[in-house]
């Protein structure tokens, strides 16, 4: 009896003893050095890599956590796997555990779980963060379940570019009370990869009690086309959705926007996307370039910290979106044609305080300045005077201003919209605790032709932000004439001994500045994706009905109406066309009307045969409805001729928030007649 107790106790004992691996430091999988017995795991024991300090990487097939073990990296360790990796397990693999966190990078190589779970952010109180780039994330099995935020712990998985294959069997985003999940995708301009997946979603399922977040983002551009997020086998419904897309409610429909250095793509987000239906998917909408700031500086580092003086200008600016162009010292005098159309093609110039304004007075250079059409802000008290660029006739200007008040003298203007005045119009714009504490003004009331929109109050009582419109002569006898929209905003640390030019904006401040931008930029259209615009697909033969026509639908089958050849194409070989007594032809796009947004449809259209009058409609769907939000009947003539029409949503205001559609009809009262139509276009006002 003593002799099969102790024989049950050394069974136990090897059952609960420490069957584990432990990793510590930094280096390589095939290294001895850093695992806990001298060797790398066998496949026999559980595997801990672990430690805030540990960055463990593999890159060879060595990488066995074995069968029926685990798998964790976590107390702040860090896991890379790289190309000719093999990381398999026919156990559970755990990213963060134990109340602390844990880090994957995959940039290539294979992942495999067997038969079993990656749960990343695993536990209560576990951060798990995993980003693949490359390589293949998969499973073998019946199981290979892919948990974004496990057991009531919180996850990251983010995806980058097309470089990765991840194909798994199920996703689950927070599978306990607590859990919070977010699925990431960094674009490029060839899109991403998806997420494949074999068996049912579990996103969100608990609904209040988890938190699960889709994050769309550029990791440098992303493509004008429709693009696959999470690609569910046929047949497979998804039942429940995220919580959020990009920090708003991720509804059928949702606007997704996605921001990159050249400007922001616009999608709508659908669950049932993709050639089965039932794919969660971006749906391509439109592209807003960025505005191009022209940020002009020479800034030195007079304050010897290594980094140039008003360099923060310029990493607010990037931060805010806009494309900036800040090469220093490029544009001083003598400015030459080449450098003029830069500047022209610029959206908006920006003189800063950070340039020496000596580089741009000689003589001509400040015509030269003045009849860019271009807006100019201008933050340069010096620039402005009546012995350079003759904005302001005087020679004055402060240079112990300190941080004034500033005083708005038009509350109405565009560019104090959500900036919060006191009772007496005042603001304080200005961070007194940068640089010098001084901000340079221009030591004149007298602004001439230009407006005034406010001024400080302080030491010196001196114009802030003055207005011109264009073709004004700044002031009389000037002899120089303002060539664009100009605006004053003195901005920018005055040197004393101490940094020249340095970011100083408050947040209100910096509202003013974003306002003024958006105000001086010229609205240019934004293009609206119409599918298959110029009726180029399918392009293989005459279509008579519109079937088989991508992007384009009627409410039965058309008999004579569809896509041909050989009828004045204006962009492309191919037309629709359109017999009167066939239904019309209809489109509703990705894009979702705002409120505020006025919208207008061009379309080249022609008499084919006996047609006299062509429908143009924008619409917008409500519970599966078409409904007409503006139409107009246009006459035909036997050459193509451009048609268009305009809508504004502030006249139905109903239609807000709803997709915006197009319909065409040959509305000829003669059924027995056709209507030519090609190049569709839709845009944004």
């Amino acid at each position: 009896m003593k002799r099969s107790c102790v024989v049950a106790g050394l069974v136990c004992l090897l059952c609960s003893g420490a069957l584990a691996l432990d990793y510590r430091g930094v280096g390589n999988w095939a290294d001895p050095n850093g695992w806990g017995d001298g060797v790398p795991p066998s496949g026999a024991v559980e595997v801990k890599v672990r430690g805030e300090d540990t960055v463990l990487t593999l890159n060879t097939s060595t990488g066995d956590w074995g069968e029926a073990q685990r798998m964790r990296v976590y107390e702040g360790a860090t896991l890379i796997v790289e190309e000719g990796a093999e990381l398999l397990g026919a156990g559970w693999m755990r990213v963060g555990a134990s109340g602390t966190p844990g880090y994957v990078t995959q940039t290539g190589g294979l992942v495999k779980i067997d038969d079993e779970r990656l749960g990343i952010g695993d536990e209560e109180g576990s951060e798990g963060y995993y980003t693949i780039s490359g390589g293949t994330l998969t499973h073998a099995g019946d199981r290979g379940d892919l948990i974004v935020g496990a057991r009531g712990g919180q996850g990251l998985f983010t995806v980058v570019g097309t470089g990765p294959v991840i194909e798994m069997g199920k996703l689950i985003v927070g599978d306990r009370t607590g859990a919070s999940g977010t699925v990431e995708f960094q674009l490029t301009a060839e899109g991403v990869s998806p997420i494949v997946l074999s068996g049912d979603p579990a996103i969100d399922e608990l609904g209040d009690e988890t938190v699960s977040a889709l994050v769309v983002s550029s990791a440098g551009g992303a493509p004008r086309v429709d693009v696959i997020l999470i690609d569910f086998a046929e047949g497979i419904v998804v039942e429940t959705v995220f919580d959020t897309v990009n920090g708003e409610p991720a509804v059928e429909g949702a606007t997704v926007a996605v921001n990159d250095a050249t400007g922001v793509y616009h999608y709508a987000l659908t669950y049932v996307g993709g050639d089965t239906g039932n794919d969660i998917a971006l749906l391509y909408d439109s592209f807003v370039p960025a505005p191009k700031v022209v940020y002009v500086t020479g800034s030195p580092d007079v304050d010897a910290d290594e980094i140039l003086d008003d360099q923060g200008w310029i990493d607010w600016l990037v931060a805010q979106g806009y494309n900036v162009d800040a090469r220093r010292g490029y544009w001083v005098e003598p400015l030459d044609p080449n450098r003029i159309a830069e500047l022209e093609a610029a959206d908006v110039i920006i003189a800063s305080c950070g340039l020496n304004t000596g580089n741009y007075d000689a003589d001509g250079e400040a015509a030269k300045w003045n009849a860019l059409t271009t807006p100019i802000i201008n933050f340069n008290a010096w620039l402005i005077r009546s012995n350079r660029w003759k904005w302001v006739n005087s020679t004055a200007a402060t240079k112990d201003s300190g941080s004034p008040a500033l005083m708005v003298l038009d509350p109405n203007h565009p560019i104090f919209a959500g900036v919060e005045l006191d009772p007496n119009g005042l603001v304080e714009v200005l961070d007194p605790n940068v640089g010098s504490g001084h901000t340079s003004f221009i030591n004149s009331m007298e602004v001439g032709n230009g407006t005034m929109i406010a001024q400080s109050l302080g030491v010196h009582s001196v114009p802030w932000i003055i207005e011109w419109e264009t073709g004004v002569e700044y002031y009389a006898g000037a002899l120089e004439f303002a060539g664009g929209p100009r605006m004053t905003f003195m901005a920018g640390t005055q040197d004393v001994e101490s940094a020249q030019g340095e970011f100083n904006l408050n947040e209100a401040g910096q509202q003013i500045l974003r306002n003024m931008i958006a105000y001086l930029v010229p609205k240019a259209p934004v293009a609206i994706d119409v599918e298959n615009a110029s009726f180029e697909l399918p392009g293989t033969e005459k279509q008579k009905n519109w079937e088989a026509v991508p992007g384009w639908s009627s409410d039965t089958v058309a008999v004579d109406s569809g896509v041909e050849t050989g009828w004045s194409a204006t962009d492309g070989l191919w037309t629709g066309f359109l017999k009167g007594a066939d239904p019309a032809a209809w489109q509703l796009t990705h894009h979702a009307i705002g409120a505020e947004d006025v919208y207008e449809l061009k379309v080249d259209a022609r008499v084919t045969w006996l047609a006299t009058t062509l429908r143009l409609t924008l619409y917008y769907e409500d519970a599966g409805v078409r409904v007409p939000a503006a139409l107009a009947d246009v006459a035909l003539a036997e050459d193509m001729q451009e048609f268009a029409l305009t809508f504004a949503a502030q006249d139905v205001p109903e239609s807000v928030g709803k997709p915006l559609g197009i319909e065409l009809d040959n509305v000829t009262e003669e059924g027995e007649c056709w209507a030519g139509i090609d190049n569709v276009r839709l845009s944004l006002q």
